[in-house]
């Protein structure tokens, strides 16, 4: 799936200009902000479930199952009512022209695809459910090849319904093979106990996250469409990449949080998480490495209009290698609801963002190399950050 996403990427780029793919793009840059609506429910369920697996509490498990479930089906029936409703006044009201209006809706669906999917992937805990889910992960990688020409015959509108149908199709997938089909019913103190874990986990995952969306944001707010897209390589070779890690982490820390329900050894979570990093580290580098090397011929051959984003592509690299070890590191602090760590670590990650930002953009007077810099600097920092505190985890 991370090379059907990184292929894709590369022929959007050489297909697409950088001023219709950022003015798209300035409309899903807000996507991570819905998410928090959802109120941590999703992330909630995929702590508890496991955990009280491996205590071997079926029935609890599965009684905030069904409240998480309930939950998040009520929340994105809502959230397109609203939608509708803010489109339509927007548009009459002349704010938003239908170009726009079409944006704004396809962007908001794909924001309440993402809240499904972080539910529905939440409960596929077991080896026999991970079969499942590698299935479904090659059946999208096929559907992300068998649909590029929807790119190639309407250009940025093939793009837009793309992403759409793409993520539908995991959402429907997702609901057809998931584990536990069974009727979901909202209980007020699931409800409180899943918000009380969840939230702390997706607060400070939302905040890590966002943070991740401060340079484009920083180029949507001070710079121009063309910068937006320009940035689209650095953005579509980082999402791609990290699709390795995070897969990871959708296996790992399942795995982690029942044997942490099963024996409460701290140590063994740390442990595992500092072997995964090892490994993983000289991966990520490895093909960052390859990546550096092959941009600076790749994109002028094939995409020749965003060769001035080179540079910043290349960059980011980095910062997506060092990212990768800190979302490993994140989820064992998780698995041990070591939470209280994360107003520490994830403050001064989007403080110290903000002022690399600030700093390098003065430095090089290139607001796109300079959020490329500095994004690549914080996280090479954050990584020694997460170990200390994930060592320090391990003695509470």
């Amino acid at each position: 799936m991370t090379f059907a996403s990184l292929i894709t990427g590369f022929i959007v780029l050489s297909w697409i200009n950088p001023e219709e793919l950022g003015r798209w793009q300035s409309y899903t840059v807000f996507i991570g902000y819905v998410q928090l609506l959802a109120l941590g429910i999703p992330q909630g369920i995929n702590r508890e479930l496991p955990y009280w697996l491996g205590k071997d509490r079926i029935d609890t498990a599965l009684e905030k199952l069904k409240t998480a479930g309930a939950f998040v089906n009520k929340l994105v029936v809502a959230l397109y009512v609203v939608l509708t409703i803010v489109a339509i006044v927007l548009y009459t009201a002349n704010a938003i022209e239908k170009e726009g209006l079409a944006m704004l809706m396809f962007a908001g669906s794909l924001a309440f695809f993402n809240i499904q999917r972080s539910f529905l992937g939440a409960t596929y805990r077991t080896s026999k459910e991970f079969a499942k889910l590698t299935n479904i992960q090659l059946a999208i990688s096929a559907l992300y090849m068998l649909l590029i020409p929807l790119i190639y015959v309407f250009d940025i509108w093939g793009y837009v319904a793309y992403q759409f149908v793409i993520n539908g199709v995991f959402v429907i997938l997702f609901k057809i093979y998931r584990p536990y089909k069974i009727k979901y019913n909202f209980n007020k103190e699931d409800f409180i106990d899943l918000f009380k874990v969840g939230f702390p986990i997706f607060f400070w995952n939302y905040i890590g996250v966002i943070s991740r969306s401060v340079p484009r944001l920083v180029l949507v707010i001070f710079g121009s469409p063309l910068l937006v897209g320009l940035f689209a390589p650095a953005a579509n070779i980082n999402n791609a990449v990290l699709a390795i890690p995070k897969f990871l982490n959708r296996y790992l820390f399942p795995k982690m949080t029942f044997k942490f329900g099963q024996d409460g050894n701290k140590e063994n979570v740390f442990k595992t998480a500092l072997q995964t990093v090892k490994y993983l580290f000289l991966v990520m580098l490895g093909v960052g490495l390859l990546l550096v090397f092959l941009l600076p011929y790749a994109i002028p051959m094939v995409f020749p209009k965003y060769k001035d984003g080179i540079l910043a592509a290349q960059i980011m690299v980095f910062s997506g290698v060092f990212y990768s070890v800190n979302t490993v590191f994140h989820v064992a602090l998780n698995s041990l609801k070591e939470f209280n760590f994360f107003k520490y670590l994830i403050s001064f990650r989007l403080l110290s963002l903000l002022i690399c930002s600030y700093v390098f953009v003065t430095i090089y007077d290139d607001l796109l190399l300079g959020v490329s810099i500095a994004a690549a600097v914080t996280e090479c920092i954050n990584m020694f950050n997460y170990y200390v505190f994930l060592k320090k985890a391990k003695r509470n």
